[in-house]
């Protein structure tokens, strides 16, 4: 394991709003044939996670929670390699915060002039904004930007945001964590506390260490995010 994989620690599952029927009393994962790791549901584990994966307990712990899905049913696929829309992170988001069986109500304003009330995200995006965890991608005029890649920075907001809650902010950077997190730049705090939390990693094995702020944030880094951020328990490594 590298230093990256090293700083992806899962915890325990105390934060979890529904623990998962994966894990039996001694933590340990439910196995089918061949110890195939089976996802909730009745749903064999995704055809593009390799089980050995430095992700892939992550992608478990998270699907097997109810908070995300697959990309594609025929073959079941994660995508975990593909690039998190904000309107994805949306419904991620609030999932985490109400559980899995949570759909909110349909939106009867329009906040963001780029979400139109009648999008299949709308709902999701609405109940983002209303629990604080986003104020959009443009501040005047009100943007989303639902369908553009999240960022490994926005990603880092609403990570923090879900361990500490939405009415946290983090202590002023340093600028000494990362060499490309400048205490000039609007989301260094917030990479230097997903990073000092547990939350995210470093984006490669490089010293000194990157963040990578504007890369985009991929489906699995979301997932090992999110279970680090929400305390969830994850499969052993294998």
């Amino acid at each position: 394991q590298n230093w990256r994989s090293k700083r992806l620690s899962g915890g325990n599952d105390t934060g979890s709003r529904k623990p998962s029927p994966l894990w039996t009393a001694q933590g340990s994962t439910e196995l089918c044939n061949a110890a195939t790791l089976t996802a909730a549901k009745g749903v064999s584990v995704f055809h593009d996670v390799d089980p050995g994966d430095l992700f892939a307990r992550y992608i478990t712990s998270v699907y097997a929670h109810g908070y995300v899905v697959g990309c594609s049913n025929e073959p079941y696929e994660f995508c975990p390699g593909r690039s998190l829309s904000r309107a994805d992170m949306a419904v991620v988001i609030v999932r985490s915060e109400y559980g899995p069986d949570y759909v909110p109500p349909d939106p009867t304003e329009i906040v963001f002039y780029d979400v139109d009330i009648g999008a299949w995200y709308a709902k999701w995006v609405h109940q983002a904004w209303l629990d604080g965890y986003t104020v959009g991608c443009v501040s005047d005029p009100p943007l989303y930007c639902p369908l553009e890649s999240l960022t490994r920075a926005e990603l880092a907001v609403f990570m923090v945001r879900a361990r500490h809650g939405t009415g946290y902010t983090p202590p002023p950077a340093n600028g000494n964590v990362f060499v490309d997190l400048p205490t000039t730049y609007w989301g260094s705090k917030w990479g230097e506390a997903a990073f000092r939390d547990g939350i995210m990693s470093p984006c490669d094995d490089n010293l000194p260490a990157h963040f990578c702020p504007e890369d985009d944030a991929t489906r699995a880094e979301m997932a090992a995010a999110l279970a680090n951020a929400k305390y969830l328990a994850v499969p052993s490594v294998p």
